[in-house]
């Protein structure tokens, strides 16, 4: 049971005959509360350096599920926009259009002593979602406008993926209901 993964049991899970292999051998149990699906593998045999059946010795894992949107259509190719198009769009809202472009997110992902470095995100009237990448000056001596001094603003085509994290709260456990405990 020391090769068993996430990978080896997610595998496991989605094969149509589910047979146990070398890599997971053991009994499968599945159950389920709320979204989250609770995966138990019991090993079945010991393994070759010691006992290693028994329940005592079962790996457990969760799978959440979330709904998934469907795919959106995705462009092979960038756009070039004009540099002052590109720069009123920085200046939109999310939601807000202008030329058939919507503005869907800016973000801020960092910065230097005297400028800001952003990313647009914008969609196209097919759907298709493009990301541009600009600065702006942090002080009215670095008056830098996003785009300033370049011929076109160059945006590549992106696609939204859905990011999962693992986040792990300590927390009181639940308070003990019923007769305390018997004194030693």
């Amino acid at each position: 049971m020391s090769d068993l993964t996430t990978e080896t049991v997610a595998t496991f899970l989605a094969a149509d005959n589910n047979v146990v292999t070398d890599e997971l051998d053991g009994r499968v149990g599945l159950y389920a509360t709320g979204n989250t699906i609770h995966i138990e593998v019991a090993p079945r045999r010991a393994a070759a350096s010691g006992p290693e059946g028994g329940e005592e010795n079962a790996v457990r894992f969760e799978a959440h599920v979330f709904p998934v949107e469907p795919a959106l259509p995705a462009a092979t190719e960038p756009v070039h926009l004009d540099p002052a198009t590109a720069r009123e769009l920085t200046y939109l809202s999310p939601g807000e259009d202008l030329d058939g472009w919507t503005v869907v997110k800016s973000e801020e992902h960092g910065h230097t002593r005297w400028n800001s470095h952003h990313t647009l995100i914008i969609r196209n009237d097919a759907g298709e979602h493009f990301a541009g990448h600009y600065r702006k000056g942090l002080t009215e001596n670095q008056d830098t406008k996003p785009w300033e001094g370049e011929r076109t603003a160059r945006f590549d085509p992106v696609v939204s993926r859905a990011r999962v994290a693992q986040v792990h709260n300590w927390v009181t456990p639940a308070k003990r209901t019923g007769p305390a405990p018997a004194a030693s």
